[in-house]
């Protein structure tokens, strides 16, 4: 199998409420005939932290509105539906 190719986004929308999300950004990516769509989430934590303070890789996605997180995934034979951004790290998420 080859790699997932990204076919949209990012399309920005708001998170359900009751999650300590900020916003989001969703990327649909397709890998023969199947699609799938994978969210990148940004927790209120960094939404309200000192961005200097937080890990080159993860400005790096905050600036790229989550396209640095996602391309690293496209390889793999099930990338996970969900990832998220804090203030230290990039979390993947299968739910």
């Amino acid at each position: 199998m080859g790699e997932w190719e990204l076919v949209f986004g990012p399309r920005e929308y708001e998170p359900d409420e009751g999650r300590d999300v900020q916003v989001g950004w969703a990327y649909g990516v397709e890998r023969d005939g199947l699609q799938l769509v994978i969210n990148v989430e940004v927790a209120q934590s960094l939404a309200a932290a000192d961005k200097t303070a937080v890990p080159d890789f993860v400005r790096a996605a905050l600036r790229t509105r989550g396209r640095s997180a996602i391309v690293p995934l496209l390889n793999r034979d099930k990338p996970p539906r969900r990832v998220l951004l804090t203030t230290t790290q990039i979390t993947e998420i299968d739910a």
